[in-house]
């Protein structure tokens, strides 16, 4: 526990024990009969069958310090930390028997950060959360156990311990999300409009822009950007041919920059409210990135992605996709249209 005078272990009895269960980083608790004792590690407030420990009641506390997160060189066996970084890595749920012959579960997965990388084991109801996993998301770990494993320095994380993603993603503004009001938006130029990843924006503008430069607009939106500032820039973004008439490539040849058609299968869906992580496969790579929209777990689709190079690999945006399904009954009515013309 901790308020705005220090810390303190608190230590749970008996049915005061059954609190910990749901118990997370940034509750409430509230002690009542409490009492001190010396521990191994300090001083102890414990609650016993006198006490009472009420969760989130309706008081008020002084605001509390930063949590400070260690780096992952530092981590030494035998302590607990809380730790944050990139998941880069991912395995399978696995199950297991105890010696008492209850059932039990594992799952295993690599975090990084600036300074190292480590294994991170979660342990029981843990486990569940690798099912919304996909490499490149920020995660928070409150409370977990260092300890020497088979190769290696491992975080493990049980009951008491706290997994959190910690997604910061803030997607910029482009033609599929544009407001009217103010803007800044960056594009390229192309009869009359801006072009980016996402489609295209209506712009008031004369006729001495020529067609492909790369502008950042200041401006108005309504139906089109009123310019108050048009600035040539040459930052990284994708060609103007790309950007009309993507290439296909697969995933195992996309490099850093591509702006690329990518025919995959959904693996794996992580959802975020505003946009979706998800992890997408064609045969010939895994790769994970952004979306916005829905998107079903087990199906093709065509995207159109930009790529990016991130701390666990390459990664992609896309805002445009569809069906394949889709797209195969479309072309089904085109054939039988076709045919019935023939006739």
């Amino acid at each position: 526990m901790v308020d705005d005078t220090g810390e303190i272990r608190l230590c749970l009895w008996n049915d005061k024990a059954d609190i910990a269960k749901t118990m997370k980083r940034g509750d409430i608790i509230l002690i009542e009969n409490g009492y001190t004792k010396m521990g191994l590690n300090g001083l102890e407030l414990h609650s016993g069958w006198r006490g009472r420990g009420l969760q989130n009641c309706d008081i008020e506390i002084q605001p509390l310090p930063e949590l400070e997160r260690v780096s992952l060189i530092d981590l030494t066996p035998g302590n607990s930390y809380d730790v944050s970084g990139t998941v880069t890595e991912i395995s399978e749920k696995r199950s297991f028997v105890r010696s008492d012959g209850s059932p039990g579960q594992l799952a295993r997965f690599l975090l990084q950060d600036e300074s190292a990388e480590i294994c991170v084991v979660l342990w029981n109801e843990k486990a569940d959360l690798i099912d919304n996993l996909v490499k490149g998301v920020p995660m928070l770990i409150d409370n977990g156990f260092a300890k020497e494993g088979m190769e290696g320095l491992e975080l493990h994380v049980s009951s008491l311990g706290q997994v959190l993603l910690h997604e910061q993603f803030t997607p910029e503004t482009k033609a599929f999300n544009i407001e009217k009001g103010p803007v800044t938006v960056v594009g390229r130029y192309h009869q009359g409009a801006l072009v980016d990843e996402s489609g295209r924006i209506p712009l008031a503008s004369d006729d001495s822009i020529a067609d492909g430069q790369l502008l950042r607009v200041k401006g108005h939106f309504d139906t089109e950007i009123a310019p108050d500032e048009i600035e040539e820039i040459t930052e990284e973004f994708p060609s103007l041919e790309s950007l009309l008439r993507p290439p296909r490539k697969a995933l195992s040849d996309v490099k850093e920059g591509d702006y690329v058609e990518v025919y995959a299968l959904v693996k794996r869906v992580c959802d975020f409210g505003a946009y979706k992580r998800i992890k997408i496969d064609d045969s010939t790579a895994e790769v994970t990135g952004i979306v916005f929209g829905d998107m079903t777990d087990g199906e093709e689709y065509c995207f159109y992605a930009r790529i990016f190079k991130r701390t666990a690999g390459m990664e992609f945006i896309c805002y445009q996709y569809h069906s394949v399904e889709a797209e195969e009954e479309a072309f089904d009515m085109i054939r039988e249209i076709e045919g019935l013309m023939e006739v």
